[in-house]
């Protein structure tokens, strides 16, 4: 039997037959079936359908005593594709873009320590890094 080949069902290898296995008889033996599944169909209509393409940028939090820093890499944005919208303390990052010439969406919500201004102190975008200031909320007494 050349090396690769399936034996045929029923059959039992020599090195087998040798240790004494070969008490199941040949119905009650798993049938030996090799399975060849293409990829899923739908992957290569993607693109036609409008499906888009959503990742999370990766998004570094520094906690100071009045303010945090939110700093994101979104390689293929520009300044005026990103919305930060602020809820009390959770800020959602929203940004799209091409990359490498595939449209690509990011999307990410990021709890803060503390509740924070809704307006950014300072915000600036450069080579794909977005670092974002927020001023910790004043507690009203």
């Amino acid at each position: 039997m050349p090396i690769g080949s399936i034996p045929p069902r029923g059959s039992i290898p020599p090195a087998i037959r040798r240790r004494g296995y070969e008490s199941k008889p040949a119905l009650e033996q798993a049938p030996r079936v090799w399975v060849f599944a293409k990829g899923p169909p739908f992957a290569r209509f993607q693109r036609t359908l409008g499906v888009q393409r959503v990742k999370e940028p990766s998004i570094d939090v520094f906690n100071e005593t009045n303010q945090v820093t939110l700093v994101a890499q979104l390689p293929g944005t520009s300044m005026k594709e990103i919305s930060l919208d602020i809820r009390d303390d959770v800020a959602v990052l929203e940004a799209g873009g091409a990359l490498r010439g595939d449209r690509v969406h990011y999307y990410r919500e990021v709890l803060l320590p503390f509740d924070v201004e809704p307006a950014p102190q300072k915000m600036t975008f450069n080579n794909g890094i977005l670092e974002v200031d927020l001023r910790k909320k004043e507690m009203a007494s």
